[in-house]
């Protein structure tokens, strides 16, 4: 599998992602890291990093490491644990996602997403189906 080649194409057809200032940064067998820029835009009405940012940022992250060994797949469950608030001081948001399991259609990530000094944010499972 050519990472980069799969790094770009992800990054070309996610619109929403481009519109949330989300992109993938690495993508190797099972893992993938993606971040977004935080921006105004980014806060919720509480003056807070909206939680649909720091979600979409996670399923950014899984869904490359889901595609890293040539599946097409698609979302079919997420669970995600908001450990600390995200403020207006952060400038980036970085999500990591590994591999836990790996099944003939199901597979399962655990995601973290952190800000620009590693503070953990947000601790996540998501669970994807193999459409191919």
């Amino acid at each position: 599998m050519d990472f980069e080649e799969l790094l770009k194409r992800r990054n070309s057809k996610n619109s929403f992602g481009r519109l949330a200032g989300i992109r993938g940064l690495e993508i190797g067998d099972g893992w993938s890291r993606a971040m977004a820029e935080v921006t105004e835009n980014s806060m919720n009405p509480v003056g807070s990093i909206h939680g649909g940012l720091l979600m979409t940022l996670a399923d950014v992250a899984c869904g490359g490491a889901a595609s890293s060994r040539g599946n097409t797949v698609v979302t079919v469950n997420s669970n995600f644990h908001f450990l600390r608030r995200g403020t207006e001081n952060m400038t980036a948001l970085y999500a990591e996602a590994r591999e836990c399991k790996r099944g003939r259609r199901l597979l399962v990530f655990n995601v973290t997403v952190s800000d620009q000094e590693g503070t953990e944010l947000v601790q996540g499972t998501v669970t994807y189906m193999i459409l191919d």
